[in-house]
C-alpha cells in the first residue's frame, strides 16, 4: 500500500497461504484483485449511452466513495491504529483539514479557474495519482511472497516503481489532455505539453517490461497470480495512454472509470483480507458476514447524508468528499507501515 516498503510488504504477506500464490484464491483474485473483468467494464463504458448516468453513478456510489470511508472505519475501530495513538491520527487529521481550508482560501484569494475548489481539486488529483500506484507496487509485492519469491530490498523497490511509473505516466497523461487545462493553466502550453509527451510513452513501460521479463524467466506455477496481476494492471493503463493517442475520450474515460473501479475493489478486498487473516476460523469468516452490513451502513447513512447536503450544496458534498480522500490518503500510509524493530541493547 502506499507507503508500503519491500519489507513491510513482506510482513503483510506473512499471513497468507504460503506459497499459493494466490491471497484468497484463484476465483476469487481473478475478479477481486486482477480484475479481469476490465475489458468487459471498459466494453459496456465505452458502447453504453449511460455511462454518464446510472453506470458511472453506481462506480461512484457503491464502489469508488466507500472504499474512501473504509479507511476511515479501518483507523477508528482498528486496534492497532486511533485507539493506540490517537494523538498522531488527530494530529494528521487536523493537518489535511487545514490543508482544505487553505486550499479553498487560495482558490478564493487567486482564482485560477471557474471555482474556488480547482486548487483542492488539483491537489486530490496528483495525491490520488500517487495513492493509485503506490497501491499497485504494495499489492504486487503482497503477490511476490504469497508465491515464495526471493527478492532483494533493490530487486522489490524496482518491481514497485516500475508499477508506478505506469501509473503516474498514465495520470500525467490524463491531466495533460484534460480539458480543465484551458481553464486552469492555457489551452496552448498544455496541447504543446501533450503533443511532446506522446513521443515518451513507450519510454515508461520498459521497466514494467524488464519486470515480466523477469519474472517471467523464474517462472513457476504459484507466480500465476502475481504475474497476472503485474499484466492486469499495466495492460489496463496501457489502453488509457492508447485511448490518449488515438484522440478518443470516451476510451480514455472508459478506462480511466475502470481503473478507479479496479482500484477501489482490491482495495476493499486486500482490507478485509488483513483484517481477517489472524483469525482460526479463516479470512472469510471475517469478511462475509460484515461486508454487507458495511454496504448497507453507507447507504444509508453515508448515501442520506449524501443527498441531503447536495440538494442544499454540491459544493459542500464536494468538500466534504475530498476531505474523505485527503484522509484516506494520508491514514493508508500510516496503517499500512510496520512498527520500527526496536534496536538490540
Amino acid at each position: 500500500m502506499p507507503g508500503m516498503s519491500t519489507t513491510q510488504a513482506d510482513s503483510a504477506a506473512a499471513g497468507a497461504p504460503a506459497r499459493t500464490g494466490w491471497i484468497f484464491g484463484p476465483a476469487t483474485d481473478l475478479l477481486l484483485m486482477l480484475n479481469v473483468l476490465w475489458p468487459a467494464l471498459i466494453a459496456v463504458l465505452y458502447f453504453s449511452p449511460w455511462t454518464a448516468g446510472p453506470l458511472t453513478f453506481l462506480q461512484v456510489y457503491f464502489i469508488s466513495t466507500p472504499h474512501r470511508f473504509i479507511t476511515l472505519i479501518l483507523v477508528l475501530f482498528g486496534e492497532r491504529h486511533f485507539p493506540a495513538q490517537p494523538r498522531r491520527f488527530t494530529v494528521v487529521g487536523l493537518l489535511l483539514l487545514g490543508v482544505v481550508i487553505a486550499g479553498l482560501a487560495a482558490g478564493a484569494l487567486f482564482p485560477y479557474g471557474d471555482t474556488v475548489l480547482v486548487y483542492l481539486l488539483m491537489i486530490d488529483f496528483v495525491w490520488g495519482a500517487w495513492h493509485f500506484a503506490a497501491q499497485a507496487g504494495g499489492i504486487s509485492r503482497i503477490y511476490a511472497m504469497t508465491a515464495g519469491v526471493k527478492s532483494t530490498d533493490e530487486e522489490g523497490e524496482f518491481e514497485k516503481s516500475a508499477l508506478r511509473i505506469v501509473l503516474l505516466w498514465s495520470f500525467l497523461r490524463v491531466g495533460l489532455t484534460s480539458d480543465v487545462r484551458s481553464e486552469v493553466v492555457g489551452r496552448e502550453a498544455l496541447a504543446s505539453a501533450a503533443s511532446y509527451a506522446s513521443y515518451l510513452d513507450p519510454l515508461f513501460f520498459i521497466p514494467v517490461g524488464i519486470l515480466l521479463y523477469r519474472e517471467l524467466s523464474r517462472f513457476s506455477p504459484a507466480m500465476v497470480g502475481r504475474v497476472g496481476y503485474i499484466v492486469s494492471v499495466t495492460a489496463l493503463y496501457a489502453t488509457q495512454i492508447a485511448g490518449i493517442r488515438m484522440g478518443d475520450p470516451a476510451l480514455v474515460k472508459a478506462a480511466f472509470v475502470a481503473g478507479a473501479v479496479f482500484h477501489a475493489t482490491e482495495y476493499m478486498a486486500i482490507c478485509g483480507w488483513s483484517m481477517g487473516r489472524q483469525r482460526a476460523d479463516g479470512v472469510w469468516a471475517y469478511i462475509v458476514p460484515r461486508v454487507p452490513l458495511v454496504v448497507l451502513g453507507f447507504m444509508l447513512v453515508l448515501g442520506l447524508t449524501q443527498n441531503l447536503v447536495e440538494v442544499g450544496s454540491v459544493f459542500a458534498w464536494t468538500v466534504i468528499t475530498v476531505y474523505a480522500s485527503f484522509l484516506h490518503y494520508g491514514f493508508d500510509g500510516m496503517i499500512w507501515k510496520r512498527p520500527k524493530k526496536a534496536k538490540a541493547g
